[in-house]
């Protein structure tokens, strides 16, 4: 491949040192090596600005308040604009928690380079080998079929070779065309968590095109805390943040039957996680009517007032 690419990486974290430090060293090997990286520090931690500047090419940006993931990729994006303008090609945007093989880059842009999607996405997987995130390809697919993806190998297998166009990806690891995102617009600021890579995503689907490449697997390695009521009370913050920012994406953004059908199901997987308690059925009417009535991601005021109910809550 020519070397006519100029990308920058962007890395968002939140006090995760060891995840991070395996994420850059894993970018210090790719074969095809980018040419500047940025770290966007939710935390403001010198223990991770010292982290990043052990490695050539790494910029350190703290943030000035921790709001969430897509703020602070959106600040990484401007910023990489900024600094690098009609040089810079494509944005490589990476989870602190992913690590991708030596070969990544280089197979994801060989891939770009026979298609003209604005995003591009490998297989996810999770520390035990399953898939992580599956994206949702505009190709019918029997839920049957869906289900038996257990395991990066069979996706695969069903597909083969072939480019899978779809609606939405998680952001563990996504290769972008800058001008696609100079042209639709930067990561919002005002989702949090769980919902920025979505709307992302379907943005850049529904404009620009997107597609999954299923020979390219990246391992999604994330942290698994051991205190129950800590593990507890992250995962139904981070649940409720996705049930508002789904149901403000469906109704408000994108408008369609997929975007509901998502909001839906992730609504009854909800209850399945945490049961019918009172409390619980409190904080899913509180996101839907954030989401749907006051037209709020969970990244706004409402979506903080709910947040400090489940902390009160925990205490």
């Amino acid at each position: 491949m020519k070397r006519d690419e100029f990308i920058v990486a962007l890395i968002a974290t939140y006090c995760r040192y060891d995840e991070l430090k395996r994420c850059l060293d894993c970018l210090l090997v790719q074969t095809f090596s980018v040419d500047a990286v940025l770290v966007l520090d939710n935390a403001r931690d010198p223990e991770i600005a010292k982290l990043a500047g052990r490695y050539e090419n790494v910029h350190y940006l703290p943030m000035t308040d921790n709001n969430g993931c897509g703020a602070a990729l959106k600040a990484g994006e401007e910023y990489a604009f900024k600094e690098y303008g009609e040089e810079l090609t494509k944005l490589w945007i990476l989870d602190d928690d992913a690590a991708p093989f030596p070969n990544t880059l280089q197979l994801l842009l060989d891939a770009s380079q026979r298609t003209d999607a604005s995003l591009i996405v490998p297989v996810c997987s999770t520390p035990e080998g399953g898939v992580f995130g599956f994206p949702d390809p505009l190709e019918k697919i029997s839920k049957k079929i869906k289900k038996s993806f257990k395991q990066p190998e069979d996706i695969r297998k069903y597909f083969g070779d072939k480019f899978v166009l779809i609606r939405w990806a998680v952001g563990v690891c996504m290769l972008v065309d800058a001008k696609a995102v100079q042209k639709f617009g930067t990561h919002r600021d005002d989702f949090w968590m769980q919902g920025d890579d979505l709307e992302f995503s379907m943005r850049l689907s529904k404009l620009g095109g997107a597609v999954l490449i299923p020979y390219i697997e990246i391992p999604h390695l994330y942290p698994q805390s051991n205190n129950v009521v800590v593990a507890t009370k992250g995962h139904l913050l981070k649940f409720c943040s996705l049930l508002q920012n789904l149901t403000y994406i469906g109704l408000h953004e994108m408008r369609s039957w997929h975007a509901i059908y998502c909001m839906g199901a992730d609504y009854w997987r909800f209850f399945r996680t945490f049961g019918w308690k009172s409390s619980v059925i409190v904080y899913a009417v509180t996101c839907l009517w954030n989401g749907a009535v006051l037209a709020e991601p969970a990244g706004r005021k409402s979506g903080e007032k709910l947040r400090q109910k489940i902390n009160k809550d925990f205490l």
